[in-house]
C-alpha cells in the first residue's frame, strides 16, 4: 500500500517539465494511487531561473493530480532550503491519513 505519494520536479529545467509533467499524470493513473496524497517538490530553487512553486503550481492544478490531495513546495536539496518545512508537511500529511481528515485538495504554498 502507498500511503504518499513523493514527486521531485527539477524546477530549474523548464525545458523537461512537460515530460515531468506526463511522467506525474502516468503514475497517478495507477489504480492503487487512487486518492494518495502527492507532497510534490519545487526542487533547484537556489538556481537562478528556477520556477517559483506558485508557477509550478499554476501548470498542475489540470488532469490526474485535481483528484488528489497534494501540496507543493519548494526547496533545494543542495543547500538545504526548505526541507525542514517538507518534513513538518510530510507528517502533517500522514497524521492527516491516520485521522482521515484530508481535505480533497490541499491549498498551494
Amino acid at each position: 500500500d502507498t500511503n504518499i505519494l513523493v514527486f521531485v520536479l527539477d524546477s530549474a529545467d523548464t525545458a523537461r517539465l512537460p515530460e515531468a509533467l506526463a511522467v506525474l499524470e502516468e503514475t497517478l493513473g495507477h489504480p492503487g494511487l487512487a486518492e494518495v496524497p502527492v507532497l510534490l517538490l519545487a526542487n533547484k530553487q537556489e538556481l537562478p531561473g528556477a520556477m517559483a512553486p506558485a508557477e509550478l503550481g499554476q501548470q498542475l492544478c489540470r488532469g490526474r493530480l485535481a483528484g488528489h490531495p497534494w501540496v507543493l513546495r519548494g526547496c533545494s536539496a543542495h543547500t538545504g532550503q526548505g526541507l525542514q518545512d517538507i518534513l513538518r508537511v510530510l507528517g502533517e500529511l500522514l497524521r492527516g491519513l491516520r485521522q482521515g481528515s484530508l481535505i480533497p485538495e490541499q491549498p498551494l504554498s
